[in-house]
C-alpha cells in the first residue's frame, strides 16, 4: 500500500486539532477552576459530586432546625425562670398575708400584688417567638393559649401535641412543651 502525501497531511491536520481540543479542555478547566467543566466529563465524580452536595444539603438543613430549636429552647427555658420568680413571690406574699400580724388594709395590697403578678404569669404563658407564634399553645400556635373568661377564670384553649424535628436521619427532638403540662 502506497502512502500518499494528502493522507499525511490530512493525518497531521487530525492530530493538531485534536492537539487543540485538548488544549481548549485543559485552559476551560484552569479557567474555570475545577476539575470537571461538564458532566460528560466523567459520569462517575459527577454522581459523587451531586451526592455530596445532596448531603451538604441535608446537613444545613439539620443544622437550621438545631439553631430554630436552641433558640425555641432558649426563649422557653426564659419564659419558665421568670414564671418560677413570680410563684416566689405569690408564696412569699401567701406566707405573710396568712400571718396574724397583717392588718386587712395590708392583705388588700398584698391581694392587689398577687393579682399583678398573676397576670403577668398569664402574659409568660402567652408569649410569642421570633416568628410570632404562641410557644405554649402546642399545635395550635395561632391561638392564644392562656384566656380569662367574665368571671376571672384562666382556661388553656391550646393543645397538648408536641411538634418534632429531625435532627438526623433517624433521631427527631421535641420542639415544644405546651402550656398544660408546664403549668399545671
Amino acid at each position: 500500500m502506497k502512502v500518499s502525501t494528502s493522507q499525511f497531511f490530512k493525518q497531521a491536520v487530525e492530530i493538531i486539532s485534536q492537539q487543540h481540543s485538548d488544549v481548549a479542555e485543559q485552559q476551560a478547566r484552569l479557567g474555570s477552576g475545577k476539575q470537571l467543566v461538564r458532566p460528560s466529563d466523567d459520569a462517575q465524580k459527577t454522581a459523587l459530586i451531586q451526592r455530596l452536595k445532596s448531603g451538604l444539603t441535608t446537613q444545613q438543613n439539620y443544622q437550621s432546625g438545631l439553631e430554630s430549636l436552641r433558640t425555641r429552647l432558649i426563649t422557653e427555658e426564659s419564659v419558665l425562670a421568670s414564671g418560677q420568680n413570680l410563684l416566689l413571690r405569690i408564696k412569699e406574699l401567701a406566707v405573710r398575708g396568712a400571718t396574724e400580724s397583717m392588718s386587712t388594709p395590708d392583705r388588700k395590697i398584698m391581694a392587689v400584688e398577687v393579682e399583678a403578678l398573676r397576670s403577668e404569669l398569664m402574659a409568660l404563658g402567652n408569649t410569642r417567638d421570633a416568628n410570632g407564634n404562641y410557644i405554649f399553645a402546642g399545635s395550635m400556635v395561632g391561638t392564644i393559649p392562656y384566656q380569662e373568661d367574665a368571671s376571672g377564670k384562666v382556661s388553656y384553649k391550646g393543645d397538648s401535641t408536641q411538634s418534632r424535628i429531625y435532627v438526623s436521619d433517624q433521631r427527631t427532638l421535641e420542639m415544644n412543651s405546651p402550656g398544660d403540662t408546664v403549668f399545671k
